[in-house]
């Protein structure tokens, strides 16, 4: 169970201006304590999130007459007996590049499809789609993960206590994929496939890159399931901005939840609340 967290400090990267807000609990409710927002400094000389970051942040000291920085230039976590600081820090971002993704599924009107839904609410950009029917030979499926040069392969596919010899071909098509490029840029991946194959996933693909195993997005023909896949969508996402060259890795580094997608802010947000008041 979460602990219980008093003030709440939540700041959105967008491509043009960067939101911040303080929540505090008022009376046993959660109130909006105070707001600002500004231009993010990623596209200017600064090219670094925490720059514009801070500068909010100080205006938010001014107004709602709190510390949130620490002497050393840290944020503070969590809110001590003073009422400096914060007991939780909730980022998202919209900002700099998009995630670029390779799908990898069985059946497009199934697991493919599905895929494009799950990845519809993330700062994702679908660049390719591998499937059983898409008409290329393996060579061209294996050109097709190369030369996209994705940041994720989302690979998922096959139903609870189906059939599991088509996707190890998939998986055995992106093993090769990630031992042909080099590591510094080999992609993350996110399984949501058939979980009778997760271990197989781990051991096959986990010695080459990170990755996230979800629940099967697709358990039935006719069933759908998106919360798990959506966590590792988030996971990854934090991975990617935190590797990214703009800032986002000092700003993860203080976070309570990591870098999440902004499509998710609102769920996050109520979320985190409901498990901690």
């Amino acid at each position: 169970m979460a602990t219980k967290s008093s003030s709440i400090l939540a700041a959105d990267f967008g491509s043009v201006n960067t939101r911040v807000m303080l929540f505090d609990l008022v009376q046993g409710r959660y109130r909006l304590i105070a707001q600002e927002s500004g231009l993010t400094t990623l596209n200017d000389t600064a090219d670094d999130v925490s720059v514009g970051l801070q500068q909010l942040l100080r205006r938010i000291e001014r107004y709602a007459g709190r510390k949130l920085y620490s002497s050393d230039g840290r944020l503070m976590i969590p809110e001590d007996v003073e009422h400096n600081g914060v007991d939780a820090f909730i980022t998202t971002a919209s900002a700099g590049r998009p995630m670029r993704a390779v799908l990898v599924s069985l059946i497009p009107e199934v697991s493919l499809s599905t895929s494009l839904r799950t990845i519809d609410s993330a700062y994702v950009e679908p660049v390719a789609e591998v499937h059983l029917r898409d008409g290329r030979t393996e060579q061209e499926r294996l050109n097709a993960l190369l030369k996209n040069r994705p940041n994720l392969i989302f690979i998922s596919g096959g139903v609870e206590r189906g059939a599991q010899e088509a996707m190890q071909q998939m998986l055995q098509l992106v093993h090769l994929a990630l031992k042909i490029t080099p590591q510094g840029q080999r992609p993350l991946v996110i399984y949501g496939g058939n979980s009778a194959l997760s271990a197989k996933v781990h051991g096959l693909l986990g010695e080459l890159t990170q990755v996230f195993v979800a629940d099967n997005i697709r358990p039935g023909i006719a069933e759908e399931d998106f919360e798990s896949a959506e966590v590792a969508l988030g996971r990854a996402f934090d991975q990617y901005r935190d590797s990214a060259d703009e800032g986002f890795h000092t700003v993860s580094e203080m976070s309570s939840t990591g870098i999440l997608p902004t499509a998710q802010s609102y769920e996050v947000l109520a979320e985190y609340l409901r498990k901690t008041v």
